[in-house]
C-alpha cells in the first residue's frame, strides 16, 4: 500500500480455503472498549452503510493513498443525506481513529490499484 503519513493499516491476513476467503485483520486500539463504534469511524460507510462519514483529515489523507495508487476518487450517494460525497478509493473502505489518536484504514481489500496494462479511454 502507499506509504502516507499519519495514516496506519492494520496487520491483515487473506485465506482461501476450500473456496472460500477469510480475511482476518488486527484490532483497532479501543475498538473493544467502545460501544458505540460510528463514533470512531472518520472515513466510510457508517450504521450498516445507511450512510457516509467524511472528515476532511481523512479525506485528505485517502486522496494521498488514491494519487499514489493511481486510483480515481469518485463521487457516491449518501443514502442517509441522499447527497452526493466525494470519496477516494472504494466506497468500501473505512477509517477509523483509535483510541491512541491514530488513523486506521479498515477493509481496504477493495482498495486495489488499477490495471497499468489496461490501455483505452477507460484507462
Amino acid at each position: 500500500m502507499a506509504d502516507v503519513d499519519k495514516l496506519h493499516n492494520l496487520a491483515t491476513c487473506v485465506v482461501n480455503y476450500k473456496g472460500h476467503r477469510i480475511i482476518c485483520q488486527t484490532i483497532v486500539p479501543g475498538i473493544l472498549n467502545n460501544n458505540d463504534l460510528s463514533k470512531l469511524a472518520e472515513y466510510g460507510p457508517v450504521e450498516e452503510r445507511k450512510n457516509y462519514k467524511i472528515t476532511e483529515e481523512f479525506h485528505g489523507l485517502m486522496k494521498q493513498v488514491a494519487e499514489s495508487l493511481s486510483i480515481k476518487v469518485v463521487k457516491v450517494v449518501d443514502p442517509g443525506e441522499k447527497k452526493t460525497v466525494e470519496v477516494a478509493g472504494s466506497s468500501d473502505c473505512r477509517g477509523i481513529r483509535g483510541t491512541d489518536r491514530r488513523c486506521y484504514l479498515v477493509e481496504m481489500q477493495s482498495l486495489l490499484p488499477r490495471d497499468a496494462n489496461l490501455v483505452g479511454e477507460n484507462a
